[in-house]
């Protein structure tokens, strides 16, 4: 009875463990950084989002001593970084099953979630814009990952998307684009310049970086005003 009793306890533990981690945040330091990129500097303003995501296990180097922080993004590097976030969050591992080559898993993982669809294995090779980028990682984010720290602007409401006009002077708040740039604005891991939010640009890796730290760590979130 005394064996049985402590079997069940066992059970209902591991089992309470398993919930924590599906619904918790699994962003932990998971490598020490060894000064392994060589063109990045104490000196410049991504050092140490750039460090902090190598730790974090979510964005790597180009090769084992470059990072390439101005090196514009591509849809395969963007479907990466989503699957990383999504499966951190999930799963707590940024590790995928391998495959025909070292991004397979993480791409397979990214179409099983429904962050992407079927077709991407066509666009990989394509450099992505900021809003398509924003849109993208928007989609491996769930609500308990985005809570709202900052409040949407006052305006005119825009038809189908029913979002305020007017938070970026470069956004129209009718854009397909716009409820995912919107919702990680009331996050506060977009914030935008005084361009806006430049969403037909390329965004480069030291940027991607920047973000990435600000969805892992909520303490890094920009309040806005």
């Amino acid at each position: 009875m005394v064996k049985r009793l402590l079997t069940v306890i066992f059970i209902l533990i591991f089992a309470a463990g398993i919930l924590v981690n599906a619904s918790g945040v699994n962003f932990a330091e998971r490598y020490e950084y060894d000064g392994r990129f060589v063109d990045v500097q104490p000196e410049n303003w991504f050092f140490s989002s750039v460090v902090r995501s190598f730790e974090l296990g979510i964005v790597n180097g180009v090769s084992q001593t470059d990072f390439d922080p101005y090196g514009k993004v591509t849809t395969l590097h963007a479907v990466v970084l989503a699957a990383r976030l999504h499966s951190l969050h999930n799963r707590g591992t940024e590790i995928f099953l391998s495959g025909e080559y070292w991004y397979t898993g993480a791409v397979e993982y990214a179409i099983e979630h429904r962050i992407v669809s079927t077709g991407i294995w066509k666009y990989l090779d394509t450099e992505i814009t900021r809003a398509k980028f924003f849109q993208l990682i928007n989609d491996s984010l769930s609500d308990d990952m985005l809570k709202p720290i900052n409040p949407l602007p006052n305006g005119e409401i825009a038809p189908w998307t029913l979002l305020p006009q007017g938070l970026f002077p470069d956004l129209d708040a009718q854009s397909i684009y716009a409820p995912a740039i919107y919702r990680m604005y009331q996050a506060g891991i977009l914030t935008g310049d005084n361009k806006g939010i430049r969403g037909g640009d390329t965004i480069t890796r030291a940027e991607t970086a920047t973000l990435m730290v600000r969805v892992a760590e909520e303490e890094l979130r920009i309040r806005a005003g």
